[in-house]
């Protein structure tokens, strides 16, 4: 039942893309698309043809773009990613939580994954490649490497605290992890 309503939900959105494309009026498609959540917008770009597809795709919003590369499907993906240039695509994923970008790392350009790498924090590249130390699909490979970690000697009021200030926390955070200096886990908070 709901997957005939995101059927439904997908045709209407194709038919109105399809007329904005038609009238030409760049600045309605855009507005269109924008208005879309990354799902959406990966739907429908699975369901146009190619020239319509890539036309889209450089309507979409660079705030969108790497959460829409992470939806479609892994051909629609290698298209998307031969039609943008590198900077694009770094700017694109610069922003993926780390499970997302390991899921499509493999699929960009050597060039975008270097700067891309380069452009991550150690701790975030070890997260990275101990993500992609897993095969495809094990559970280890579908984890969430975000984390939030404190040191044993930090109390919970300092704790809490910077979690109320910290704006950039994981999607879900039902423990805190301890950690020593180097990084060792000593325990966790639920």
């Amino acid at each position: 039942m709901a997957e005939h309503k995101i059927e439904e939900k997908t045709a209407q959105h194709l038919e109105w893309l399809s007329e904005a494309l038609d009238s030409g009026v760049k600045s309605r498609v855009r507005s269109l698309i924008n208005s879309l959540s990354a799902s959406e917008i990966a739907d429908l770009l699975e369901s146009l043809p190619l020239p319509k597809r890539q036309a889209v795709w450089e309507l979409v919003e660079p705030s969108l773009e790497g959460s829409v590369l992470v939806e479609v499907n892994d051909e629609v993906r290698a298209g998307l990613i031969r039609g943008s240039l590198p900077q694009e695509l770094v700017t694109a994923v610069g922003d993926l939580d780390l499970d997302d970008l390991a899921d499509i790392l493999n699929d960009l350009p050597d060039a975008v994954i270097s700067e891309v790498l380069q452009s991550m924090d150690r701790q975030n590249r070890e997260r990275l490649s101990h993500v992609l130390s897993y095969p495809d699909d094990c559970a280890g490979g579908l984890m969430d490497p975000n984390v939030v970690t404190i040191r044993p000697d930090v109390s919970l009021d300092v704790v809490l605290r910077y979690l109320r200030l910290y704006g950039n926390l994981p999607k879900v955070l039902d423990r805190l992890f301890v950690v020593d200096r180097s990084g060792q886990f000593l325990g966790a908070l639920t």
